[in-house]
Protein backbone atom coordinates (compact mmCIF):
# COMPACT_ATOMS: atom_id res chain seq x y z
CA UNK A 1 0.00 0.00 0.00
CA UNK A 2 1.49 3.40 -0.96
CA UNK A 3 2.29 5.94 1.72
CA UNK A 4 -0.49 8.56 2.06
CA UNK A 5 0.44 12.20 1.39
CA UNK A 6 1.46 14.03 4.58
CA UNK A 7 -1.52 16.41 4.42
CA UNK A 8 -4.14 13.66 4.07
CA UNK A 9 -5.15 13.79 7.73
CA UNK A 10 -5.44 17.58 7.60
CA UNK A 11 -7.67 17.36 4.54
CA UNK A 12 -10.19 15.07 6.18
CA UNK A 13 -10.18 16.22 9.80
CA UNK A 14 -12.69 18.62 11.29
CA UNK A 15 -11.27 22.09 11.91
CA UNK A 16 -13.52 23.82 14.44
CA UNK A 17 -13.14 27.60 14.74
CA UNK A 18 -10.72 28.45 17.53
CA UNK A 19 -12.19 31.88 18.22
CA UNK A 20 -14.92 34.33 17.22
CA UNK A 21 -12.57 35.95 14.68
CA UNK A 22 -12.34 32.73 12.70
CA UNK A 23 -16.12 32.28 12.83
CA UNK A 24 -16.47 35.84 11.50
CA UNK A 25 -14.19 35.04 8.55
CA UNK A 26 -16.37 32.05 7.66
CA UNK A 27 -19.49 34.22 7.94
CA UNK A 28 -17.91 36.92 5.73
CA UNK A 29 -17.03 34.36 3.06
CA UNK A 30 -20.54 32.87 3.14
CA UNK A 31 -22.11 36.32 2.98
CA UNK A 32 -19.97 37.44 0.04
CA UNK A 33 -20.80 34.29 -1.92
CA UNK A 34 -24.51 34.73 -1.12
CA UNK A 35 -24.40 38.22 -2.65
CA UNK A 36 -22.70 36.97 -5.81
CA UNK A 37 -25.16 34.06 -6.00
CA UNK A 38 -28.10 36.44 -5.81
CA UNK A 39 -26.60 38.50 -8.64
CA UNK A 40 -26.23 35.35 -10.77
CA UNK A 41 -29.85 34.39 -10.02
CA UNK A 42 -30.98 37.89 -10.99
CA UNK A 43 -28.97 38.32 -14.19
CA UNK A 44 -28.42 34.85 -15.66
CA UNK A 45 -31.44 33.11 -17.20
CA UNK A 46 -32.47 29.88 -15.48
CA UNK A 47 -30.89 26.85 -17.08
CA UNK A 48 -27.74 24.80 -17.24
CA UNK A 49 -25.37 27.79 -17.24
CA UNK A 50 -26.98 29.33 -14.16
CA UNK A 51 -26.95 25.98 -12.35
CA UNK A 52 -23.26 25.44 -13.13
CA UNK A 53 -22.39 28.99 -12.06
CA UNK A 54 -24.17 28.48 -8.73
CA UNK A 55 -22.49 25.09 -8.23
CA UNK A 56 -19.06 26.63 -8.85
CA UNK A 57 -19.82 29.46 -6.42
CA UNK A 58 -20.80 26.88 -3.81
CA UNK A 59 -17.57 25.03 -4.50
CA UNK A 60 -15.57 28.25 -4.21
CA UNK A 61 -17.22 29.05 -0.89
CA UNK A 62 -16.39 25.60 0.47
CA UNK A 63 -12.75 25.82 -0.63
CA UNK A 64 -12.47 29.33 0.80
CA UNK A 65 -13.78 28.19 4.17
CA UNK A 66 -11.54 25.12 4.07
CA UNK A 67 -8.56 27.39 3.48
CA UNK A 68 -9.49 29.52 6.49
CA UNK A 69 -10.04 26.50 8.73
CA UNK A 70 -6.88 24.70 7.68
CA UNK A 71 -4.69 27.79 7.92
CA UNK A 72 -5.71 28.58 11.48
CA UNK A 73 -5.53 25.15 13.12
CA UNK A 74 -3.77 21.84 12.78
CA UNK A 75 -5.19 18.46 13.78
CA UNK A 76 -4.78 17.45 17.43
CA UNK A 77 -2.63 20.41 18.47
CA UNK A 78 -4.90 23.40 17.90
CA UNK A 79 -1.79 25.40 17.00
CA UNK A 80 -1.80 27.88 14.16
CA UNK A 81 -0.40 26.63 10.89
CA UNK A 82 0.81 28.69 7.97
CA UNK A 83 0.86 32.46 7.69
CA UNK A 84 -1.64 34.50 9.69
CA UNK A 85 -4.62 35.75 7.70
CA UNK A 86 -5.04 39.50 7.22
CA UNK A 87 -7.94 41.36 8.79
CA UNK A 88 -11.03 41.44 6.59
CA UNK A 89 -13.40 44.27 5.82
CA UNK A 90 -15.67 42.32 3.50
CA UNK A 91 -18.62 42.29 5.86
CA UNK A 92 -19.47 45.96 5.33
CA UNK A 93 -19.44 45.47 1.57
CA UNK A 94 -21.93 42.62 1.39
CA UNK A 95 -24.06 43.52 4.40
CA UNK A 96 -24.81 46.99 3.03
CA UNK A 97 -25.95 45.68 -0.35
CA UNK A 98 -29.69 45.81 -0.92
CA UNK A 99 -31.35 42.44 -1.48
CA UNK A 100 -32.56 41.99 -5.08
Amino acid sequence: MPNPPPDLETRFNHHPPLCRGVERRHEDVRGAFKVVSSIVMELVPAGREQAIALTKLEEGMMWSNAGIARALSTPRTGKRAGAPLPETNVSDTYRDRKKP
